[in-house]
C-alpha cells in the first residue's frame, strides 16, 4: 500500500493527465493549428497589422469601416461605419475562452467543441468569421447573435445570402451566400437560418465522404464598392465603379437596388448620371461577375437596353467586350 502522501500525489497526477487529455488536443488542434484556405486569407489583415487597445481588443479601419475584435469570446465583434453599426456574438461566447493568434496571424477562439472560430478582417472592410470544424463530434449549427440598429431586420435572399435593412428600408449590409468546404476543397452543404436578429449557419459536415477539417463562414460586409467616379470623353461620359471583393460576391439580382443606391451615394453631385441606360449596363456587369471584374464602366451614350439583351456583347453594345478600351 502506498503512503498517504504518495497516494495523494498519484491522484493529482492522474487528474492532471486526464485534464490534459481532454482539453489539450482540442485546444492545440482547433486554435493553434488552424490553417485557413487562400480564399479567406487573400487580402486579409493580420493581428500584427491591427492596433491593440488598452482593454485588449484589436482595432483596424479599412475602406471606411472600423472593426473591433474582442480578446474574450464572451465579448462581441463590432463592425461600424458612418452608415451603421453591427455587434456580433460569436458561437463560443458562453465558454469564455481567450483569443489566440493562429500560425497565419489571425485572431482565433477555441470553441472547445471540436471547432474553432477565426475573425478575419479584409482590406475592403468586410469581415469573414470562419469556423474550422475538426471532427464529426463538432456541432452542425453555429449561432451568431446580432445587435443591430433599432428597427433593422435580416432578410433572406434567393441566392442564400442575407441582407440587413434599416428602419428606413435602406441597405445596411449583409452576409454573402454561405459556403463550406472540406479538406479536399469539396463543397459541403450549408445554409443560413434566421431567427429574429440571430443568424444560424447550418453545416452538414457529418455527411458521408466528408474529410476534415471543414471550413465554413459567414462573410459580412457593408460596402459594395471601393469607389465610383465619372470620366468624360468626346462621346459623353462614363460612370466607373470598382466593387469590393465582398460586393462582387454579394451581387445577385435581388441586391441590385442596393448597388444602385450605393453608387449614387458615392457619386455625390453626379448621382443623377445613374440613368436608366447606365443602370441596365450595371446590372449586366453584375450578372457577368466574375468575368466583368474588377472595374465596371457604364457609358452614357449606350441605348437603353435590358441588361440580359446586352449580355451577348459583354455589356458594351454594339462593340462588345467588358472593358472601356472598346470605346
Amino acid at each position: 500500500m502506498l503512503p498517504k502522501q504518495n497516494s495523494a500525489m498519484l491522484i493529482c497526477s492522474i487528474v492532471l493527465l486526464l485534464t490534459a487529455a481532454m482539453i489539450s488536443p482540442a485546444y492545440a488542434h482547433n486554435a493553434l493549428s488552424v490553417n485557413l484556405p487562400p480564399q479567406v486569407t487573400s487580402g486579409a489583415v493580420r493581428v500584427d497589422q491591427m492596433d491593440k487597445l488598452q482593454d485588449g481588443r484589436l482595432r483596424a479601419e479599412r475602406n471606411g469601416v472600423v472593426v473591433d475584435l474582442p480578446s474574450k469570446s464572451s465579448e462581441s465583434v463590432r463592425v461600424a461605419s458612418k452608415h451603421s453599426r453591427i455587434d456580433i456574438t460569436l458561437p463560443s461566447a458562453k465558454r469564455a475562452s481567450k483569443s489566440l493568434t493562429s500560425p497565419q496571424g489571425f485572431a482565433t477562439f477555441d470553441n472547445l467543441d471540436g471547432s474553432a472560430t477565426s475573425s478575419v478582417l479584409k482590406d475592403d472592410g468586410s469581415l469573414q468569421i470562419v469556423t474550422t470544424i475538426s471532427s464529426s463530434a463538432a456541432p452542425t449549427a453555429y449561432t451568431y447573435d446580432l445587435s443591430l440598429e433599432p428597427g433593422s431586420i435580416l432578410k433572406a435572399l434567393e441566392e442564400g445570402a442575407v441582407a440587413i435593412f434599416g428602419a428606413d428600408g435602406g441597405f445596411r449590409g449583409g452576409f454573402a451566400t454561405p459556403w463550406a468546404k472540406d479538406a479536399d476543397g469539396v463543397e459541403v452543404a450549408t445554409r443560413y437560418v434566421i431567427e429574429g436578429n440571430r443568424l444560424v449557419q447550418i453545416v452538414e459536415h457529418r455527411d458521408e465522404g466528408i474529410r476534415y477539417p471543414v471550413t465554413a463562414d459567414p462573410w459580412l460586409g457593408q460596402n459594395l464598392y471601393r469607389s465610383a467616379w465619372v470620366t468624360f470623353v468626346p462621346r459623353g461620359y462614363k460612370v466607373n465603379a470598382q466593387p469590393t471583393a465582398w460586393g462582387a460576391a454579394f451581387s445577385g439580382p435581388v441586391t441590385w437596388g442596393a448597388h444602385v443606391d450605393e453608387l449614387r451615394t458615392k457619386l455625390g453631385i453626379d448621382s443623377w448620371r445613374m440613368t436608366d441606360s447606365v443602370k441596365e449596363q450595371l446590372y449586366c456587369h453584375l450578372a457577368g461577375v466574375p468575368a466583368s471584374l474588377w472595374e465596371f464602366n457604364m457609358e452614357s451614350w449606350r441605348p437603353i437596353m435590358n441588361w440580359a439583351t446586352q449580355a451577348p456583347w459583354n455589356c458594351n453594345y454594339p462593340e462588345g467586350g467588358w472593358g472601356s478600351w472598346y470605346n
